[in-house]
């Protein structure tokens, strides 16, 4: 393997995570949120048609802290944009659910130049290359972590 191609990968994963940060950023800051929780609702809006999760599958998805997660639900959840469920399976998890007033909030956020270029990339590269992507991602993050 040539090492360039490697430092060419980790150049350009610095640079779409800078361009991703503040466009996120500025996304979330128009509906006042931070860009984390931003996240939380974008992620439950892509589980239709009910727009929930389980709260650790929201925590396993974006890497969050058992706390970390609970802190954006708190959050979230104060400003009315999701509410909590009680899991009819487990009585100790909870079912995270985008309110009509969250889901209004992520289909604003979405009607920006920059989430429209997002979800067209999202629908040009196939579920397959996106798994990839992940695990190679994955492997990278393990591989770094402390």
């Amino acid at each position: 393997m040539d090492e360039s191609d490697a430092v060419a990968c980790i150049h350009l994963i610095h640079r779409i995570t800078a361009l991703l940060r503040r466009s996120s950023t500025a996304i979330a800051k128009k509906g006042g949120l931070h860009v984390s929780d931003l996240y939380v609702m974008l992620l439950l809006h892509r589980r239709p048609p009910h727009y929930q999760a389980m709260a650790n599958e929201i925590q396993r998805a974006i890497g969050f802290t058992s706390g970390g997660i609970t802190r954006r639900i708190d959050r979230l959840e104060e400003v009315g944009y999701v509410k909590r469920l009680s899991c009819p399976d487990d009585r100790r998890a909870w079912i995270v659910q985008l309110t009509p007033a969250g889901l209004a909030m992520v289909k604003k956020s979405r009607s920006s130049d920059y989430s429209k270029k997002i979800n067209d990339l999202i629908r040009r590269i196939g579920a397959a290359e996106w798994a990839h992507m992940l695990f190679i991602l994955q492997e990278i993050d393990r591989s770094l972590a402390i």
